[in-house]
């Protein structure tokens, strides 16, 4: 059976190692409380990750041949047969730590942070903000909820008490009469994932139906899964296309400034051409960072609650503002004038006047 499922056996072990090397490092990963603050404490990080997913991420982790000797154990007999293959009940447990594996893009993003510091390897930042690949994050989130579905759809059959009533038992794969459940793992995730996808996309050949009420009632709740997935995948998709519109058509206004100030004040054609590359390399941040301030400083002055306010200087541009040395000449002043009117006491920069210089101002 190995050599017959060898790629598999080899997908299992690369997947034991991903898991090992996940545990860990989930120990020393952010994240954020009830009000939206980065908890960076490794001990409050250990311990609430102690409390909720470490459990099924260290079961997830343990070796196939590890979890089938305990299921042994327990039984007190050989755990084979098709509902009682341990091996396939541990990618119960593995969904949930496979989805956690996308914490580990947090490093791709900072590389992504660091690299458009410097203009060489800008491009990669823009390269992953692009049309199509946004678009194309899209279309593999939604691949992966198809196999998620799926794999759902495969564990219906797997649960049931007689598997000759299933659709894996039912569905005939050539003209020998071979059955799909005798097939390979690989033929059972494809015609699994062919017959979620028809379900999604609303198209329904009817060559797959449900009969048994849980494979109906599965079905059901893949169509309505299918019916949201698909709208919230053409909506982005249509806020995607219209979004990057704007931004073009901002840059073009842009390009045609830059142009103009060159052609009225003659200049040469290289420094049109700096200027045009500036605008090229900016000209988006400018679109995604434009927003209305005087609404904004409203929204700071009038409603926004103190326990939010006070958590923000600190925190906006890595606290350089916070300790500009403006506001310690605010402060040594008031202090010279509590001294002179005898009525010295400590004075706080209030929070809201950070804010409404950072509002004000521009980094550089």
């Amino acid at each position: 059976v190995q050599d017959e499922y060898s790629a598999w056996y080899k997908g299992d072990t690369v997947c034991d190692v991903l898991f090992w090397i996940d545990l860990p490092l989930n120990f020393f990963f952010t994240y954020q409380d009830a009000l939206g603050g980065e908890v960076r404490s490794l001990r409050l990080i250990a311990l609430r990750y102690l409390r909720t997913d470490f459990t099924l991420n260290l079961i997830a982790a343990l070796p196939s041949d590890l979890i089938r000797w305990l299921i042994e154990s327990i039984a007190g007999g050989a755990a084979d047969g098709f509902q009682g293959d341990p091996q396939r009940a541990v990618r119960l447990l593995r969904l949930q730590s496979i989805s956690r594996m996308a914490r580990l893009l947090r490093v791709l993003k900072l590389i992504v942070f660091n690299a458009a510091r410097c203009g060489e390897t800008k491009f990669i930042g823009d390269l992953l903000s692009s049309r199509s690949i946004r678009v194309c994050k899209f279309f593999a989130f939604f691949l992966w909820t198809v196999h998620l579905l799926a794999c759902g759809w495969y564990l219906v059959a797997w649960f049931s008490d007689d598997p000759s009533q299933t659709w894996l038992y039912r569905r005939i794969l050539d003209s020998e009469g071979t059955r799909l459940i005798d097939a390979t793992p690989y033929d059972q995730w494809l015609h699994a994932m062919y017959f979620m996808l028809t379900i999604c996309t609303t198209v329904g050949f009817g060559d797959v139906v449900p009969i048994s009420n849980a494979e109906v009632w599965y079905v059901f709740a893949a169509m309505v899964a299918g019916t949201v997935l698909q709208g919230y995948i053409i909506s982005h998709t249509i806020a995607i296309m219209t979004s990057e519109n704007v931004l073009e058509e901002y840059v073009a206004r842009q390009l045609e400034l830059v142009r103009a100030f060159a052609a009225h004040t003659q200049l040469p054609e290289e420094s049109s051409f700096g200027m045009e590359h500036w605008v090229k390399l900016n000209a988006r941040a400018w679109m995604r960072q434009k927003y209305d301030k005087e609404e904004m400083k409203v929204l700071i002055t009038g409603n926004m609650p103190g326990a939010v306010l006070e958590t923000l200087p600190d925190n906006i541009f890595g606290g350089l503002l916070q300790r500009n040395a403006w506001f310690k000449v605010i402060q040594r002043n008031h202090q010279k004038f509590a001294l002179g009117s005898c009525s010295a006491h400590s004075f706080v920069v209030p929070s809201s006047l950070t804010i409404l210089v950072a509002l004000a101002g521009e980094r550089h």
